[in-house]
């Protein structure tokens, strides 16, 4: 296997497990709108160093155009019919 295919494997993989352990946190924030990244970390299950370095960074990339995050709150501007 080529080293760039086992590259994409990885960053695959770790996409489909960030979104796995975020979907709880994504739909409490789609109902509530907006919540702080503690309650978003928390809610995810990772700590709220790595939440915001690594995984919110991940978060905005897949959910670009729904999640605005602004002074320590994650605000879901999307309609409601879209999903996370």
């Amino acid at each position: 296997m080529s080293e760039e295919k086992s590259e994409n494997i990885i960053e695959n993989t770790t996409i489909v497990r960030i979104k796995e352990r975020t979907k709880n946190m994504l739909k409490e924030l789609k109902k509530r709108k907006s919540m702080t990244t503690v309650e978003a970390a928390v809610l995810s299950n990772y700590s709220l160093s790595y939440f915001t370095t690594f995984i919110l960074n991940v978060l905005k990339m897949l959910y670009k155009d729904c999640l605005l995050v602004s002074r320590g709150r994650i605000t879901w501007v999307c309609e409601d019919n879209k999903e996370p």
